[in-house]
């Protein structure tokens, strides 16, 4: 979990994480590959097989069902195969097998979040980048959620990297890094994060 005030540089750590900026110096290492000799090209292409996002809000793309949301990664890195069966037995991890057909903006918030947190899966990435993934909800939504994190974090062994203004909504984590003014000021940030 990444904690701190709002500008203390969460977000940019994990966009720096994300590969979506470029450092300036010293190197992103992730799952072994030293991220900045990769072009923008190869550097596309790791982002989709090895990290999921999940966003403040779904970001759903309206005129997709949900099973073509969660499906859609997967069809840009070009790995069908089997992959329908797999969004659907995700889906039904998460509480929406009945959700299917559905379309992007036919489902609450909730339902909609966890559409998402699937969609990040769905690769089965070396991490999961959530920026603020209860921030849009209501309470009870956003408890939901943060029990949905845990569970999958414990069930698929799955990395989670967290940034949230709400610390005690998650409770007990595995390791917290509290940011100010852009630097680590506690916790520490692993050289390899998978």
């Amino acid at each position: 979990m990444i904690v701190g005030s709002s500008g203390s540089g969460k977000t940019t750590l994990l966009n720096m994480i994300g590969l979506l900026d470029r450092a300036t110096s010293g190197t992103i290492l992730i799952d072994g590959v030293d991220t900045s000799t990769l072009n923008d090209n190869q550097l596309a292409s790791f982002r989709n097989s090895k990290l999921g996002f999940i966003f403040q809000f779904s970001n759903l793309l309206t005129d997709l069902t949900v099973l073509e949301n969660v499906l859609l990664p997967r069809k840009i890195h070009g790995a069908l195969e089997g992959a329908e069966e797999e969004a659907k037995t995700l889906l039904k991890t998460v509480g929406l097998e009945s959700q299917f057909n559905k379309f992007g903006n036919k489902v609450s918030g909730g339902q909609a979040q966890r559409v998402a947190i699937t969609r990040a899966l769905i690769n089965k990435p070396a991490i999961v980048l959530a920026d603020e993934p209860t921030g849009s909800l209501d309470s009870i939504s956003a408890e939901t959620t943060v029990q949905l994190l845990k569970s999958l974090n414990r069930k698929l062994n799955q990395t989670f990297v967290i940034i949230t203004h709400e610390r005690p909504q998650f409770g007990e984590v595995d390791k917290v890094i509290t940011v100010k003014d852009g630097r680590i000021i506690e916790g520490e940030l692993e050289t390899s994060m998978a």
